[in-house]
């Protein structure tokens, strides 16, 4: 992924993305009091569930373009980029630069994370 500051409209939708949703840490007006504010890009698509996906993708290797991400998923690029974004921060994947896309890639650390994500459910 780009360093802060750069020029990248993806990366800068991150960085906005991540003041704003700093700001709104409590929950929408109206919400009953003690539930908490979103967490996940989408009610029903976790970090879990892209782990998942990008395990999945894994034996055909390669990284794998945040488009084809969210198509799997079936919610828009940008709420998946929000997940990748955390994801990369905790070194689980990788994201790289294609043309006209991001490409993630799990790293080591993400593939036994997926692996154990995988088995929670199974």
């Amino acid at each position: 992924m780009t360093q802060p500051g750069s020029m990248d409209p993806f990366s800068t939708f991150l960085n906005v993305d991540r003041d704003s949703s700093a700001e709104s840490a409590e929950p929408p007006a109206g919400t009953p009091a003690g539930t908490p504010a979103a967490t996940s890009a989408e009610p029903g698509v976790t970090r879990a569930d892209v782990l998942r996906a990008l395990l999945a993708r894994q034996p055909g290797g390669g990284p794998v373009p945040l488009r084809d991400l969210s198509r799997d998923l079936g919610v828009r690029t940008t709420q998946v980029a929000v997940l990748v974004a955390g994801l990369d921060e905790e070194d689980l994947v990788t994201i790289g630069a294609a043309a006209d896309d991001d490409l993630v890639q799990l790293t080591a650390a993400g593939v036994a994370a997926a692996g154990a994500v995988t088995d929670e459910v199974a």
